[in-house]
């Protein structure tokens, strides 16, 4: 396996007449930009019309065989690869008894014979996490395509007859003919979702594949074919499954599914909190690896109010830590980290979703010390039903037009649309349309669903919040990691372990009857706490959820209130371009008076701030 978590970056001219004659120093440029993600070697590959990159983290099948950009027939085909396929070696097996003959031990080569010999369709053959960019030199035709849940990331554009690819945007910086601009219809979704849907991203004409998606651009075509190769995730619930056959069938899958991820060449650790999630990983992995790393970034107890206490799980990562033998490793965040950490990560998302992310640099620049890949118990909320009261909101509703309402109620985490309507100054109003956050959300739950049935709708929600929820955590996850050169791995989003779940009568996940106790519910994950309980020790099987996170109000509003205003406050702040005129400034006031403004726009202004003098200066 090559084992990477790497970056690839490319251009394509699709018209003879748009070859530009510095080819190789653009394509030298262009790979600077990720260069972090792939610290080990660089490569690249030219002919007349494709000029490919890759920078590569070297973590299996350490030699030069598995270097890229890999080639095929004679030069015919060439492929840049960022990933890991699991069972690379139970497909490679199967291509030798087809004939095909291997110089190399890696899963790159794997992936580039299989395509060779089956087209697109093979990638269903393929269980772990990729996004690639293959040329075909004779047909004149690449192919980009990524992984079904979107755990690599791959951009794209196309700048006059020529597309540009990449695994992050600030790449197609750094070529001549492209010009940021900022897309206001991203910004709408944004301030609606804390995130977005589809391919959007801030910059105008610059997308992101969308996952289980290929493209096809062939010569003299600009518009690419798309090719769904991934069937979406369906709802098939199997009754004659009893309770305790599933927990059984999920314990025996997710343990198979932690010993994929330990596939290395080089040392593997794993992230850790106080959770059931990264717990139940960090346990099964012990078994294999017994002094196994364990990271997890903590809060300084001094900047912590008795009420904010309780979100420093520090203490409960220690301690499972020791009782596994595990060699356990924090680092702690406070205040006074925020004002350097801020633009630098916001630089690094480029594409920012979901909530603050200070947190998750320091675990990952804390792994990288360590180790060169790192397990996440990531996906386990969305599999599993970790948000049972996300799922109360459409409890009684018995019609899609209700189950709408009330879930797209829920999901407007920054400004309502009303909200929206106020904010937003009237040349941006007329440019971008209101509605379209709604409808992107709203296209995502099928017309025919029977929304009177409970295991029905909760479903419905938890694919919901992995195709959007989970998928803008793994986009900020992986730039972050990448950042220090570092891979995370997800024992939770296993082909086999996710289409087991999809078999499992939802309501088995959660108890619709349950009584919050001090505000909070804790049936959530019923099913795999239940699952885990003979893999792990019973105190984390039992403890509440806990967000990672920090006490992003308590903050903002103290010892960061100096920080948030000298930017939110700042009358020159590029944000105010597109808001009503004192809109920000009579926000900040409120805030200070303990009114109006919530965590979620706190950080969400303060992220397309940067966004805007990083990029669009």
């Amino acid at each position: 396996m090559t084992g990477i978590v790497c970056g690839i970056v490319g251009f394509v001219h699709l018209f003879e007449s748009a070859q530009l004659p510095d080819a190789g120093k653009i394509i030298a440029d262009m790979l600077e930009e990720v260069a972090a993600r792939g610290p080990d070697a660089r490569g690249t590959w030219h002919d007349a019309s494709a000029h490919l990159g890759h920078c590569r983290l070297s973590i299996i099948d350490l030699s030069e065989a598995s270097a890229q950009p890999m080639t095929l027939k004679d030069g015919q085909l060439v492929i840049v690869y960022n990933g890991e396929i699991y069972n690379y070696q139970e497909l490679r097996r199967s291509l030798v008894e087809l004939g095909e003959r291997f110089f190399s031990s890696g899963d790159t080569e794997v992936l580039l014979r299989g395509l060779n010999r089956f087209g697109l369709g093979w990638l269903k053959e393929l269980n772990g996490m990729f996004a690639a960019a293959v040329w075909d030199k004779q047909k004149r035709k690449l192919t980009l395509f990524r992984d079904r849940f979107g755990i690599k990331p791959l951009y794209w554009t196309v700048i006059g007859g020529t597309v540009l690819f990449s695994s992050q945007i600030k790449s197609f910086l750094r070529f001549p003919r492209f010009k940021a601009k900022f897309d206001p219809h991203w910004l709408n979704e944004y301030l609606t979702f804390q995130n977005s849907h589809g391919s959007s991203t801030p910059f105008a004409g610059v997308c992101l594949l969308e996952p289980g998606q290929a493209l096809v651009f062939e010569k003299g075509r600009t518009m690419p074919e798309r090719v769904i190769w991934a069937s979406r995730r369906s709802y098939n619930p199997d009754y004659r499954l009893s309770v305790q056959s599933a927990r059984q069938e999920t314990a025996t899958l997710f343990s198979e599914a932690v010993r994929n991820t330990l596939i290395s060449d080089v040392p593997v650790g794993s992230y850790l909190s106080g959770g059931i999630d990264s717990g139940a990983v960090v346990t099964l992995a012990s078994h294999a690896e017994p002094q196994l790393h364990t990271f997890t970034c903590g809060l300084s107890e001094r900047t912590l109010s008795e009420r904010n206490r309780s979100m420093n799980e520090v203490k409960y990562a220690r301690e499972l830590a020791d009782r596994l033998g595990s060699k356990f490793h924090q680092t702690l965040l406070s205040p006074s980290d925020i004002a350097e950490m801020h633009p630098r990560i916001l630089k690094t998302i480029e594409d920012p979703r979901l909530g603050v992310s200070y947190q998750n640099d320091a675990a990952a620049k804390l792994a990288s010390s360590f180790v060169r890949v790192c397990l996440s118990g990531a996906g386990g909320d969305e599999l599993f039903g970790g948000y049972p009261w996300r799922y109360r909101t459409i409890r009684h509703v018995e019609t899609r037009q209700d189950f709408l309402r009330s879930y797209y109620g829920f999901w407007q985490r920054v400004y309502t649309d009303a909200g929206k309507q106020e904010l937003f100054e009237s040349k941006i109003l007329r440019e971008i349309d209101l509605d379209l956050p709604f409808e992107r959300f709203a296209s995502h739950f099928p017309q025919e669903a029977d929304y009177s049935d409970l295991g029905v709708k909760t479903w419905l929600c938890l694919r919901y919040e992995s195709d959007v929820f989970l998928h803008g955590l793994l986009q900020v996850g992986d730039r972050l990691a990448g950042a220090y050169g570092l891979e995370e791995r997800f024992p939770f989003l296993d082909n086999n372990l996710v289409d087991f779940v999809d078999t499992i009568p939802a309501e088995y996940h959660w108890d619709p009857d349950e009584q919050p106790v001090d505000g909070k519910f804790l049936s959530g994950k019923r099913l795999l706490r239940d699952a885990l309980s003979r893999l792990v020790p019973p105190e984390i099987t039992t403890r509440r959820k806990q967000g990672f996170t920090i006490p992003v109000r308590e903050w903002f509003d103290g010892p960061l209130a100096a920080f948030v205003g000298s930017i939110l406050g700042n009358k020159a702040a590029r944000i105010n371009e597109f808001f009503v005129p004192g809109t920000v400034a009579k926000a900040m006031a409120a805030n200070r008076e303990g009114r109006f403004i919530s965590a979620a726009q706190l950080w969400s202004l303060l992220s397309v701030e940067a966004i805007l003098t990083t990029f669009f200066s």
